[in-house]
Parts: structure tokens; sequence; C-alpha cells
């Protein structure tokens, strides 16, 4: 069975990047296997136009990032911005286990669907809503400055209802994504995902946000996020589609 269950969508555009036109693509690569990372996989629900070529893949069993370029065929020029949900480590973007070991979850080994054995394969920008790959894989695209990267350093959690939980989640991974493909700066992208998280931390600490059951663990986990995220970017600073 085919690990990658391809869609595309929204219309074919240039982004100008300092001196140069870059030619973009983004894979929205979510990793819906369990309950946990469907969820997280549902945050890609009405994803917004990016104003690139724009690739939506599920991942449901084990493959990794080389045979994903294969299967969507880009061509050699083109820089890719990979947005990736679901398991993560410190050095490694987690696919799906063997179909068999599913069952067996406290031996279930996952799959490596990214590491640093593809960094030379890309991606140009790198979102990685996932635990803990700011630590290391992050340390790879801080040292390149024709990169951009965003993730995490550390465990994160999520509250995984519906409802304002779930579009307080959705609204930081979707607008962070469109962000950090047009303005690679890291201090204004840090700024401008900063402002999401404390917006919502606000909103959850108000009034009207603790009607909300599970309140006092938005708090927390919006605050773990923000302590643990890595933003790193390119030295060509904003640009615009």
């Amino acid at each position: 069975m085919d690990p990658v269950n391809t869609k595309t969508q929204f219309s074919v555009a240039d982004a100008q990047g300092g001196s140069r036109r870059r030619k973009l693509a983004a894979l929205l690569c979510p990793t819906p296997y369990d309950p946990f990372t469907r969820f997280l996989g549902s945050l890609f629900d009405d994803f917004p136009d990016l104003r690139i070529p724009t690739t939506l893949i599920q991942v449901k069993e084990p493959t990794d990032y080389r045979k994903l370029l294969e299967a969507v065929e880009l061509g050699d020029d083109t820089e890719v911005v990979l947005v990736f949900s679901g398991h993560g480590r410190d050095d490694a973007l987690l696919g799906p286990p063997n179909r068999h070991e599913i069952n067996a979850a406290a031996n279930a080994k996952y799959s490596r669907f990214y590491d640093k054995e593809a960094l030379a394969l890309g991606p140009n920008v790198l979102v990685a809503f996932c635990c803990s790959s700011g630590a290391v894989l992050g340390e790879f695209f801080r040292t390149d400055d024709t990169r951009a990267f965003m993730g995490f350093n550390a465990p994160i959690g999520f509250v995984t209802e519906r409802g304002s939980y779930y579009e307080c989640w959705k609204k930081i991974l979707q607008e962070s994504t469109l962000k950090i493909i047009y303005c690679s700066d890291p201090n204004e992208l840090r700024e401008f995902v900063r402002q999401i998280y404390l917006d919502a931390y606000r909103y959850f600490k108000s009034s009207e946000g603790q009607e909300h059951e599970w309140w006092f663990w938005m708090t927390l986990l919006l605050r773990g996020q923000l302590d643990a995220l890595e933003i790193h970017g390119r030295d060509e600073g904003c640009s615009q589609a």
C-alpha cells in the first residue's frame, strides 16, 4: 500500500527573497495513525492559501522524506517548505510504526520519517509541530543561514478537545507556517509566534476563557510550548509573494 496519499491544492507562485526569486512548494505532512496524531492531523483542515504550490500528504504507514520527494516529483530548483505534525524526538521526526507493531504499543518502534541523514535533501523550511526536534535537528538548521526552522526543544503537550482548544492549536500552526514562508528574519518570526501564544494564553486566563473546563491546562501547555520554542530564520529577511 502506498504510504503517501497526496492532495494538491492552491496556485503556483514565486516568492521574492533577497535579490532573487525563489521557487517554493509546500508539503503538509501530518502522520494520522493513532488518536493523538489524528488530532494533530486535523489541524491541517482548511489550511489557508499559502500562495505557493501545496501538497497535503497523509503519512499513515512508514516512509521517509526521500521517498516522499520521489512521490511528489518536485523540480531540482524547488525550495521545499515541510510542515510536519506527529511524534518527534530530539534528532528525528517520527512516522508510524510498522503495521504489525501498531497494536503492540509498549513495544512499537516509530519509523524515522526525517533525521540528519536526510539533511542534504532539504527542506529549506521546516515547521516541526512535535516534541523535542528543535534540540538537535533545529541546531542543524540554525547553523545553515539558507534554511529556516520552527519547532520545540523539549516534549510538548496538547488539550486534544474540539472547540476553542482546537481552534487555538490550529491558529498557531497555520499562521506560523504562513509567516515563516514570507518572513524568515528570526527576530520578527519569534515575536510574531510569541504574540499568537500570548494572545491564546491571555484568553484562557480571562474570565471568559476560564469558563472552559480545561482552561488551566491550556495555560500550562501554552507556556510550556512557548518556553520550548526554537525559531531559526534565513538571512534574506522578509519578502512578499
